[in-house]
Formats: structure tokens, sequence, C-alpha cells
């Protein structure tokens, strides 16, 4: 199953200004929904993990406090509940840990890229990071 989702910063600040989430966390969230909806479309009896790739420990560590911020608090979509339920843990891992899942999340990236952000071709690869939901 491959959950995608791209966020256009800059309309996301000019919409929500000084109130605008973090587009990394936003992403989280809004993946986290999509996985929860997809798990409970197929039965509900499934669980599963996310898998990210590591950008700093600052940023890290702010994943991580999302994360458990979904696990406590839900989502306007979803409750807290259903996320414990479905999603057991998220891992944060380095590039160089080679994961398989991780290497997909890339090659997935930049055709879903250039669908969302007409320049995606000559923006930085610095610009994106992937993960694996």
């Amino acid at each position: 199953m491959v959950v995608a989702c791209g966020i256009k910063k800059d309309e996301h600040l000019k919409i929500y200004r000084l109130a605008a989430m973090d587009p990394y966390m936003l992403s989280l969230k809004i993946l986290v929904e999509r996985f929860v909806f997809e798990i409970n479309a197929r039965g509900g009896g499934e669980k599963g993990v996310i898998v990210a790739e590591s950008r700093d420990e600052t940023l890290d560590n702010q994943l991580r406090l999302s994360w458990m911020d979904l696990r406590t608090g839900g989502t306007e979509y979803v409750p807290a509940s259903e996320i414990r339920k479905h999603i057991s843990e998220l891992h944060i891992k380095e590039k160089s840990q080679n994961i398989a899942g991780l290497q997909i999340a890339d090659l997935i990236v930049s055709p879903i890229g250039r669908h969302i952000i007409p320049n995606f071709a000559s923006m930085s690869k610095k610009h994106f990071k992937t993960s694996v939901f």
C-alpha cells in the first residue's frame, strides 16, 4: 500500500499564517489518518508500523513528539484509540541503514512530487524527505 501526502508550503503558510502547522508534522498527521482509514477499509484487523527517514536530532525529536501527540490526542478525524489500535510504533531510521522500504519511498517521491509541484524536477533534493508510513 502506498499512501502519499504533499504539502504546498507557500500556499499553506499563506492560508494559515501563524497558525500553520509544520509541513512535516502536518504530513505525519494526514498520513496517519489515511493509514488508519485504509486499514479499516480492509477489515480493521491489521496493525501497521511507520518508518521515517532521520533528518537530524532536533527534527527527529519533534517528529517523535508529534507521534506521541497523535497517539494520545488523535486527530479531528481519527481518535487516539484507533491510532493505537492500528499503528503500533514509529521508527526513525538513518539513510545509511540502507532500508529497502525507504529506498522504495525515494523512488515513489519523484513522480508524486512532479504531480503536485510543477517545478519539482528542478528543485534540490534537500527540499524533500521521504518516509514510509
